[in-house]
């Protein structure tokens, strides 16, 4: 069984990752914080077709993050957002869509049992049929 495609809450995210994502697209800007994050970056204050970030995200994303933040020092936040986010969505699929057992799941994520018992039950699923009474 394939693992679903992840899907980021971005309202969880750093509000400077937002604004990245909403300057540059969610794909570049991920390249971006897994490439750099935690560390600063300086965007220049011109374009240059031969910068190095061109080629990390793109030369439409290039454009629009110089037109944005045109000779600022950018704090990049690290990737951990995402990542939780991602580990979380896997660890619901594997037990609601896989049915593996939790200490199962929790070896397969380095996460703790009483962990996953955590995150599971932040988003458990609600029942779709039957009654109470059944």
């Amino acid at each position: 069984m394939t693992t679903p495609p992840v899907i980021i809450d971005h309202r969880a995210l750093p509000e400077l990752l937002r604004e990245l994502i909403d300057c540059i697209g969610e794909a570049a800007a991920f390249r971006l914080i897994e490439w750099r994050g935690g560390a600063y970056l300086s965007v220049p204050k011109r374009v240059d077709p031969q910068h190095p970030l061109v080629e990390l995200i793109g030369p439409a994303q290039f454009v629009a993050l110089v037109e944005r933040f045109s000779g600022e020092t950018l704090m990049l936040p690290k990737n951990d957002a995402v990542m939780r986010q991602q580990r979380h969505q896997m660890i619901r699929h594997l037990r609601y869509h896989e049915r593996l057992p939790v200490d199962a799941i929790a070896l397969r994520v380095g996460y703790s049992m009483r962990r996953v018992f955590q995150i599971l039950g932040e988003h458990a699923p609600t029942p779709t049929s039957g009654s109470l009474f059944d």
